[in-house]
Order: structure tokens, then sequence, then C-alpha cells
């Protein structure tokens, strides 16, 4: 079924419109959603202890609390519930992983939250089809690379493999293959996405041309993406290494991530720069770190001209050794995931009460 770009932004102006109607009462938008699913048990109310574990957010800024969570299966139930969100002007957000540090971006209060944790499934097939795999929107990146990577190829995806597909996917995506490979929407071949009619769309380069455009960082302005098809990638080995900086070498480390950013000379290579705060014995000082992303094998003592300023010494940094480890995007995935929930920075967790700032 062909759309044109103007029905489709007509038809999802319905959803970001909503509230210039009257608006039905949030618990009564959730009565017609439990009639409307009867008997399915897909509407999770806070006196539950499912709802607390739905509503669960990767940072404490985004909590809010919703009147109600639906919990649908497949695009046919976010369909059926779109059709009455819009008939009955029903507040909503769409929640896939929950990483938005924003309050309302993935959360609501007094409203309806879409979670769309059951739509995970990963479809792939090595033999038939090694170059792309389906992503249902509610998986998280782990199960994706745990599919993937066993045959020898992976997808870009999050650096952190708890993060949710879906809100990564469509609000851009920063991969630790980027410099070669773009941003990680850049490699959706297709769409699945329900529109305010409640239409189930395919976009791609032949079908909805447009709407697949707009797709490429449109977030949910357009619609509910319930599932991508990525293209797949070559695995290859992942290096990467975490660098401390004492206080005394802060001028010395911004002076050498600005020059890295200027110059931008090896696409294999990522930085990230980190400002914290570190706290001990009463007293706060500021310390930075750099975390080091190679795609490629390679020895910390050889490192590309580019890391040279980091490791090399010349800017004095914490502790005697710097140590590389090699991996996949899966395995740096779930290692950072680990580090990201315990609270800390550093495998060692040498920084683990610290606040930090990335830039």
């Amino acid at each position: 079924m062909a759309f044109s770009f103007v029905s489709i932004l007509l038809g999802s102006s319905l959803i970001l419109q909503a509230s210039a109607s009257p608006l039905a009462t949030s618990s009564r938008c959730c009565n017609l959603l439990d009639t409307e699913f009867k008997g399915a048990q897909k509407v999770v109310y806070p006196q539950t202890s499912e709802f607390g574990v739905l509503n669960t957010y990767f940072a404490p800024t985004s909590q809010q609390t919703p009147s109600c969570i639906f919990t649908p299966s497949n695009a046919t139930d976010i369909s059926r519930a779109i059709k009455l969100f819009t008939r009955r002007s029903c507040k909503f957000a769409v929640r896939s992983g929950g990483h938005h540090y924003n309050a309302g971006w993935a959360s609501i209060n007094d409203g309806i939250l879409l979670s769309l944790s059951n739509l995970n499934d990963v479809i792939y097939d090595p033999i038939s089809s090694p170059d792309s795999v389906f992503v249902g929107s509610g998986n998280r990146w782990r199960k994706v690379y745990e599919t993937v990577e066993p045959h020898g190829f992976t997808v870009v995806g999050g650096q952190n493999a708890d993060v949710g597909v879906g809100g990564f996917l469509v609000n851009g995506g920063i991969s630790y293959v980027a410099d070669q490979y773009g941003w990680a929407v850049d490699n959706v071949r297709e769409f699945e996405i329900v529109v305010a009619d409640g239409s189930i769309l395919r976009a791609n380069k032949k079908d909805n041309k447009d709407l697949f455009r707009a797709l490429k960082g449109g977030s949910s302005n357009f619609g509910v993406v319930t599932g991508f098809t990525l293209d797949t990638i070559k695995s290859s080995v992942i290096t990467t290494t975490f660098v401390g900086y004492p206080e005394t070498s802060y001028d010395a480390f911004i002076n050498a991530a600005y020059e890295y950013c200027w110059k931008g000379e090896d696409p294999k290579s990522q930085i990230l720069f980190i400002s914290f705060l570190n706290f001990k014995n009463g007293t706060f000082s500021l310390q930075t770190a750099a975390s080091i992303i190679y795609a490629d094998a390679l020895q910390i003592s050889s490192p590309p001209k580019v890391w040279a300023p980091f490791v090399n010494g010349s800017i004095p940094f914490l502790g005697t050794q710097v140590k590389a480890q090699g991996g996949t995007l899966g395995s740096h995935g779930r290692e950072l995931a680990g580090v990201q929930r315990s609270g800390g920075v550093l495998p060692d967790r040498r920084f683990r009460s610290s606040q930090m700032l990335s830039f």
C-alpha cells in the first residue's frame, strides 16, 4: 500500500495534536484499552508488581507515573491501540528501552505508556540472508549481538548492550564503528511502522520512500516503529582501553582532545572524552578520562598515531600501565552495560562514585 508523504504527515499529526481535542480521562482511556483487549492481560495497572518492572528507567530524571502500561505483542496490537488513542484523544508515550534522560521522551504522567518490551523477535538466517536481520523494536542490543555474532557478522548498534533498539535507532544512534558505517539508522534497510490511522506500513528505498527518509532521525514523530530490518557487517576485533588522568593533567588533556576532534585523522578510532568529579576523603577533585576504541586489532605498545598523546605518557595518567582489550561489539557492549549498572566508570570501579559528564 503506497501513502504520500503528505498523508503520512497528516496522519501522524493526529498523534502529536491529540491534546487539541477534548481528552478522555486517562483512567477512561485505560479502561477502554482494557475492554479492547479483554482477557488478554495487556494492560498493567500501578497496583501490580509488573508495573514497577515495566516503569523502571536508566535515569531517575526520566521517571514518571503513567495511569497504566500497555504491553502489545505485535504490530497488530499496536494498530488497534493507536486507532483507539486517536479516536478518543488519549495521551500516550512510547518506550523501548527507557534510556532517555529527559522526562516525557519515553515516559508520561497521567497517560498511557506504550511499552514495546514484548516486540522482541530477532529473526536471522545466516545461510540464505546473512546480510540482514529483522529486529523488533522492544529488543536490547544484547540479544541482537548474541544472535548474529556467532555467525561471523554483527550490526551497527549500541555501545551499551542494555540500550533499547527502538529509541536508539529512531534517534540516530552512535556506534563504536560510526566513522566507518555512519549513524546506526543509516544501516536500517526497512522500517515497520504503525501510523496514526492504524495502518501498518513498510518503509524502504522503494515503498514509502519519503517516510523512509523522514524516519532516519525522525524519532517517534511519524508513528510507532515496531521493527527494523538491519544491514549486517562482518564482525571484527574491536580494541578498547580506558585511561584516567589526574587533575594536574586537565589542560594537556583538553588540548589533546581538541586536536583529536579537529583533525579527525583515523576513521577506525573513536575516543569518548569524559570529565568527572572524584570524591575522596571528604573532598572533590576534577579528573578526566578517555574511553578509547579502535575498530581493529592492535597492541597498546604500538598504538595508532591518533592515540599516542593519550597512552604514551606525554599526558600523565593514573596508574603505571595502560591495558588494551580486544573483543566484538557485543562483548564490549556487555562490559559497558555492566560498568554502568554498577555505577562505575572503569572496570576496576576506581571511580565508582564519580559524577560524569561526557563531552
